[in-house]
Protein backbone atom coordinates (compact mmCIF):
# COMPACT_ATOMS: atom_id res chain seq x y z
CA UNK A 1 0.00 0.00 0.00
CA UNK A 2 1.36 3.36 -0.96
CA UNK A 3 -0.62 6.13 0.80
CA UNK A 4 -3.83 4.12 1.63
CA UNK A 5 -3.98 3.15 -1.74
CA UNK A 6 -2.85 0.14 -4.36
CA UNK A 7 0.21 0.72 -5.89
CA UNK A 8 -1.13 0.49 -9.61
CA UNK A 9 -3.54 3.40 -8.65
CA UNK A 10 -0.42 5.38 -7.44
CA UNK A 11 1.44 4.87 -11.32
CA UNK A 12 -1.56 5.67 -12.62
CA UNK A 13 -2.28 9.13 -11.20
CA UNK A 14 2.05 9.83 -10.80
CA UNK A 15 1.89 9.24 -14.16
CA UNK A 16 -0.90 11.69 -15.19
CA UNK A 17 0.25 14.06 -13.05
CA UNK A 18 3.85 13.94 -14.61
CA UNK A 19 2.26 13.87 -17.78
CA UNK A 20 0.33 17.20 -17.85
CA UNK A 21 3.33 19.08 -15.73
CA UNK A 22 6.09 18.31 -18.64
CA UNK A 23 3.63 19.47 -21.27
CA UNK A 24 3.14 22.59 -19.21
CA UNK A 25 7.08 22.93 -18.65
CA UNK A 26 8.04 22.07 -22.19
CA UNK A 27 5.75 24.81 -23.80
CA UNK A 28 6.82 27.51 -21.50
CA UNK A 29 10.26 26.51 -22.22
CA UNK A 30 10.43 26.37 -26.13
CA UNK A 31 8.75 29.39 -26.05
CA UNK A 32 10.94 31.06 -23.79
CA UNK A 33 13.97 29.60 -25.85
CA UNK A 34 12.26 30.20 -29.09
CA UNK A 35 11.95 34.40 -28.28
CA UNK A 36 15.23 33.91 -26.95
CA UNK A 37 16.96 32.55 -30.06
CA UNK A 38 15.00 34.51 -32.70
CA UNK A 39 14.54 38.12 -30.80
CA UNK A 40 13.40 39.43 -34.91
CA UNK A 41 10.89 36.54 -35.51
CA UNK A 42 9.30 37.21 -31.96
CA UNK A 43 8.77 41.19 -32.17
CA UNK A 44 8.22 40.87 -35.96
CA UNK A 45 5.13 38.32 -34.74
CA UNK A 46 4.51 40.54 -31.73
CA UNK A 47 3.83 43.87 -33.98
CA UNK A 48 1.52 41.34 -36.15
CA UNK A 49 -0.66 40.47 -33.23
CA UNK A 50 -1.02 43.74 -31.78
CA UNK A 51 -1.81 45.26 -35.03
CA UNK A 52 -4.73 42.10 -35.79
CA UNK A 53 -5.80 42.69 -32.15
CA UNK A 54 -6.22 47.00 -32.80
CA UNK A 55 -8.19 46.21 -36.25
CA UNK A 56 -10.41 43.43 -34.52
CA UNK A 57 -11.15 46.18 -31.85
CA UNK A 58 -11.81 49.33 -34.63
CA UNK A 59 -14.11 47.00 -36.80
CA UNK A 60 -15.88 44.58 -34.65
CA UNK A 61 -19.55 45.18 -34.00
CA UNK A 62 -19.27 45.82 -30.23
CA UNK A 63 -22.99 44.64 -29.39
CA UNK A 64 -24.69 41.08 -29.59
CA UNK A 65 -27.35 40.66 -32.22
CA UNK A 66 -29.75 40.51 -29.15
CA UNK A 67 -28.46 42.07 -26.31
CA UNK A 68 -30.66 40.01 -24.05
CA UNK A 69 -28.78 36.75 -24.86
CA UNK A 70 -24.80 37.27 -23.94
CA UNK A 71 -24.10 35.12 -27.40
CA UNK A 72 -21.02 35.31 -28.77
CA UNK A 73 -21.35 33.19 -31.48
CA UNK A 74 -20.65 35.86 -33.93
CA UNK A 75 -16.59 35.63 -33.45
CA UNK A 76 -16.30 38.63 -31.11
CA UNK A 77 -12.78 38.29 -30.86
CA UNK A 78 -11.94 37.12 -34.40
CA UNK A 79 -10.56 33.64 -33.45
CA UNK A 80 -11.91 31.89 -36.58
CA UNK A 81 -9.45 34.05 -38.39
CA UNK A 82 -6.91 32.30 -40.18
CA UNK A 83 -6.23 33.87 -43.09
CA UNK A 84 -6.96 36.87 -45.11
CA UNK A 85 -9.71 35.66 -46.63
CA UNK A 86 -11.13 34.72 -43.10
CA UNK A 87 -10.25 38.31 -42.59
CA UNK A 88 -12.68 39.51 -45.00
CA UNK A 89 -15.58 37.57 -44.24
CA UNK A 90 -15.05 38.28 -40.90
CA UNK A 91 -15.42 42.29 -41.52
CA UNK A 92 -18.53 41.91 -44.46
CA UNK A 93 -19.96 39.52 -40.88
CA UNK A 94 -19.76 42.39 -38.06
CA UNK A 95 -20.74 45.50 -41.22
CA UNK A 96 -23.89 43.33 -41.49
CA UNK A 97 -24.49 43.17 -37.98
CA UNK A 98 -23.66 46.82 -37.47
CA UNK A 99 -26.23 47.63 -40.05
CA UNK A 100 -28.90 45.72 -38.61
CA UNK A 101 -29.01 47.30 -35.80
CA UNK A 102 -29.13 50.67 -37.52
CA UNK A 103 -32.05 52.37 -36.65
CA UNK A 104 -33.49 54.55 -39.80
CA UNK A 105 -34.84 58.50 -38.82
CA UNK A 106 -37.86 57.80 -41.67
CA UNK A 107 -41.01 56.62 -40.17
CA UNK A 108 -42.52 54.87 -43.22
CA UNK A 109 -45.42 53.16 -42.67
Amino acid sequence: MMFGMDPLVMVGISSLIGSIGSYFVGVTLSGFFWRKLRPELSEQLNIKQKDFYSRITKYRANVPPNPTQMNFSFDYYGEKVRSVEDYRKWLRRQNKMKLGRTFSLDNKK
